[in-house]
């Protein structure tokens, strides 16, 4: 069975589509990890309020390639968004998934553990071969190495968890928007 650890960066938001993560991951087979140093998989989901925030990311996906370099580093998240090229060339970075594609990491991890090819959406960018890091010498410093799935945001993003995670409530995420008529 292959381990995952997952670390949700930024706000409440954020920290609600972890849960859902976290859960979807749980279902899909993979089992949680204590901490990075013991997993196979690390999932970042990101923010990118500020600079500062996304020097965060890049400090934790380094750390986490320099302790465990056999851990598959995936980015998802703001940042992820934002500057998918940007994180795919960072030594580590195994797949890069925007808020876009952020509800397919399990599918995404269950594809790219067994080996099978990934299928991308149709707004998707998916590299044909990626590189694995520092360990691939053919790949000249700054070129991308991880898989990017980044498109525009759609209806199939709806990612709301409606289930609490370790909090006492969930969260409603409004920024999502929602298309039900519930009220």
């Amino acid at each position: 069975m292959t381990t995952f650890h997952l670390t949700s960066f930024g706000c409440r938001a954020s920290q609600a589509d972890g849960a859902a993560l976290k859960r979807q991951l749980a279902e899909a087979g993979f089992v949680e990890a204590a901490d990075f140093a013991e997993s196979e998989v690390a999932v970042l989901n990101t923010c990118t309020v500020t600079a500062t925030a996304d020097a965060e990311v890049r400090q934790v996906i380094r750390r986490i390639h320099r302790q465990n370099p056999r851990c598959r580093i995936v980015v998802t998240g703001c940042y992820a968004q934002r500057a998918p090229q940007e994180i795919a060339a960072l030594d580590g970075v195994a797949w890069v998934l925007g808020n876009s594609h952020k509800h397919r990491v399990a599918e995404v991890l269950k594809a790219g553990v067994l080996g099978a090819e990934v299928l991308p959406g149709p707004s998707s960018s998916l590299p044909d071969e990626p590189g694995t890091g520092s360990d691939d010498p053919g790949r000249a410093p700054g070129q991308v190495s991880g898989r990017v799935m980044v498109g525009e945001i759609t209806s199939e993003f709806h990612f709301a968890p409606a289930f609490p995670d370790d909090r006492t409530r969930p969260t409603l995420k409004v920024q999502d928007g929602c298309d039900a008529r519930c009220a």
